[in-house]
């Protein structure tokens, strides 16, 4: 069949819930050419991952620019009471709010909403966003990177596209959540491993899953703000993958 041209694999499988999983794998391709991304430089990664025409060309998904001072514009229309609410939100569901003061969150869930508001007008289904630093003085927007990526929509910081384009297609293929994070270290006595970036998921088993436990805390390398400390089960099975060039 293949050497007739035939495009097809084979299962040498007795569990016919294959079938469903390889059939959830063709979804990918034509879901990535109707995705669109949100994206704000400056971009980190390989130059291919950020080069508008060669992510169209190959992937299908097209990158959306956040317009030049859009962002503040957003912010500063975000209603104060609903702002207000999101926070108690975090607050109430938190084990413990360690550092941060109610205003860092307060401003934090402006921030998120903020980002709620962008992804909406856009009919954005991914964000990727390189200036999170300089927006942090504004209220940090990692609990909206946290809160996107519950929700199945794939948000990366540190402008890091290919982690973005791989967290996009997983999402399509397995509609689970990914994370991205720097190796903070390896804790043997705990035999835990350490990821540090602000915007983990807590729904690691995809929206409709349980929301794993988190503490508040502040941005360990700014000492300041309010982001999501996430606690992962014990046993759960991850994969480690990154799609470069």
């Amino acid at each position: 069949w293949r050497e007739e041209g035939h495009r097809i694999t084979l299962f040498n499988s007795s569990d016919e819930e294959d079938l469903e999983r390889a059939a959830a794998l063709l979804r990918v391709i034509p879901l990535l050419r109707r995705s669109r991304v949100l994206a704000s430089p400056p971009f980190k990664g390989t130059p291919e991952s950020h080069a508008a025409e060669q992510v169209k060309s190959r992937l299908g998904v097209e990158m959306v620019p956040i317009a030049d001072g859009r962002y503040d514009e957003v912010l500063a229309g975000v209603d104060e009471a609903a702002a207000e609410a999101e926070a108690r939100r975090w607050l109430d569901g938190a084990e413990r709010t360690v550092e941060p003061a109610r205003e860092d969150v307060v401003m934090a869930a402006r921030a998120s909403l903020a980002l709620n508001r962008l992804i909406a007008e856009n009919r954005a289904d991914g964000l990727c966003v390189g200036t999170c630093m300089g927006w942090l003085p504004r209220g940090f927007p990692c609990l909206g990177f946290s809160d996107l990526n519950d929700r199945g929509i794939p948000a990366a910081c540190d402008g890091d596209m290919d982690c973005l384009l791989t967290m996009l297609m997983f999402q399509h293929a397995l509609d689970r959540p990914g994370f991205l994070g720097n190796a903070a270290g390896v804790d043997t006595a705990r035999n835990a491993f350490h990821l540090a970036h602000c915007s983990a998921p807590r729904k690691m088993e995809g929206p409709a899953g349980p929301a794993a436990p988190y503490l508040l805390r502040r941005h360990a390398e700014l000492r300041g703000g309010a982001v999501p400390e996430v606690h992962y089960r014990i046993g759960q099975k991850l994969t480690f993958t990154k799609l470069v060039h």
